[in-house]
């Protein structure tokens, strides 16, 4: 009975106990003793938890004590309740930063001091190059080199070394480079640095010097053509336009070219080969091939094909008495030349044309009319070819020209043939009630320096119909 009686006074004890100091979330618990104790808050974690780092970084602090208020630092002092920011999200640094933070919560024992050091040490901007390595006809260049990090050093060097930041020459404003003996590319190397920060990569620009061998006009632009070889047009690392070097010569290759004009600049010839079908479309601009001394066009490729387009008075033009040469090609001349009105003659081709071994020209030349009335009084001559067309063993030539009636004075498939046993066919339009001059398939007589068979027959005209 005594001893059931005690029990029962130290369980009312304890209940006395819990019930004046606590426990739980509330910070109170009881210790072995049975002595009433407060609980302390947990310790604040950083995420990430510290360390060195290139760029800005976030940084988010936790504790696992539900309810706990974090407070923290970034001037290295102690953060307390009086002494320090409230946290409330995330945060990012972006200079080297030490972060201190402890927790609080009512009726519970504040946290240790949690400590995390970030050190934030930026990279140097990679130092760039005005102008951009590239190919030079004029020597010297002036090399102005750039870093976009403010207070950076530069340092670079131009016998194919690396700089460091204690080798090379520091810079300190543009400098000149030119060809260098036997005239190999200078290459300029580059690195910047500035204290705290990571250094830079080391950067270099190529600057090749040739010598020029003339100049043309590609597209309105004119382009200058070195005695090396020289890529003009490579989209997709595919060489579509290039200029191949010869011994003292050079020519243009294309290969699946397709462009608006190719004309003389200082090169008054030129010599194109055609590896892929390529296509020049002029568009309502004159000339898209402009060689006043002569071209060459050759295929390389069996059955290849060169397509010259245009929509104005000329398509070609090759000033006499040089020729246009053509081999192994099929060029397709095409001129439709609409008139509103227009007081010129419409040479589609205005100049000389000689087919050799494996050539087929086929050309074709409109004169039309896109205005109102009878427009009578711009009548004008059209010609397929003005010039004289020669066609040796082994060509063949096709040529259509139509006028219109209210513009055409006159047609002529060709001013002049010369047949050195090629082929040509030459179609023109019959029923033309206003030329003043009939339809001719040559504007004067055809020299046959071969046995030449034709379907049907040169009339007194020199026209011949093959329909």
């Amino acid at each position: 009975m005594k001893r059931k009686m005690i029990g029962v006074i130290i369980a009312t004890i304890g209940i006395l106990t819990m019930a004046l100091f606590g426990c739980g979330d509330e910070g109170g618990s009881i210790d072995e003793t049975g002595n009433p104790s407060i609980s302390q808050v947990a310790t604040p974690r950083f995420t990430p938890s510290g360390g060195t780092y290139n760029n800005s970084k976030t940084v988010t602090i936790n504790c696992d004590t539900a309810g706990a208020t974090i407070y923290y630092t970034t001037d290295g002092s102690e953060p307390t309740e009086e002494n320090g920011d409230v946290y409330s999200g995330p945060m990012t640094f972006d200079r080297t930063t030490t972060v201190k933070a402890r927790a609080y919560k009512e009726g519970w024992e504040p946290s240790e001091v949690a400590q995390a050091a970030y050190t934030i040490k930026y990279t140097v901007a990679n130092p760039t190059f005005d102008p951009p390595g590239s190919i030079f006809f004029e020597t010297p260049q002036t090399i102005t080199i750039s870093c976009a990090t403010e207070g950076a050093t530069i340092r670079y060097t131009t016998n194919g070394n690396n700089p460091t930041t204690t080798y090379g020459t520091e810079y300190t404003g543009p400098f000149s480079i030119g060809r260098m003996p036997n005239n190999p590319p200078v290459i300029v190397k580059a690195i910047a640095y500035k204290e705290g920060y990571t250094t830079s990569n080391v950067m270099q620009a190529e600057y090749k010097f040739l010598d020029l061998h003339g100049t043309i006009q590609l597209n309105g632009t004119t382009i200058k053509l070195p005695e090396s070889d020289y890529i003009l047009k490579g989209p997709n690392n595919k060489p579509e336009l290039k200029w191949v070097w010869g011994s003292n010569e050079g020519y243009l290759e294309m290969d699946q070219y397709s462009g608006t004009s190719i004309k003389e600049g200082t090169l008054k010839n030129i010599t194109i080969k055609v590896k892929g079908d390529s296509t020049l479309n002029v568009g309502a601009n004159l000339y898209a091939l402009n060689f006043s001394q002569g071209a060459h066009i050759e295929g390389l490729t069996s059955g290849v094909k060169l397509t010259l387009n245009g929509q104005n008075l000329r398509v070609v033009n090759i000033n006499s008495p040089y020729t246009l040469t053509a081999k192994n090609i099929k060029l397709i001349i095409d001129g439709n030349h609409i008139i509103n009105p227009e007081a010129n003659n419409t040479d589609v081709f205005l100049g000389n044309i000689e087919l050799q071994n494996n050539a087929n020209l086929e050309l074709t030349g409109y004169r039309g009319w896109s205005g109102g009335g009878s427009g009578g009084s711009n009548r004008k001559t059209i010609y397929g070819i003005n010039g004289t067309l020669t066609l040796n063993a082994g060509s063949s030539a096709v040529i259509n020209v139509t006028g219109h009636e209210y513009t055409t004075y006159s047609e002529y498939g060709v001013k002049n043939v010369v047949l050195n046993g090629g082929n040509c066919e030459i179609q023109m339009d019959d029923n033309c009630p206003s030329c003043e001059v009939n339809p001719k398939a040559v504007q004067y007589a055809p020299t046959l320096n071969y046995t030449y068979t034709t379907v049907g027959a040169w009339d007194s005209n020199y026209v011949k119909y093959t329909r």
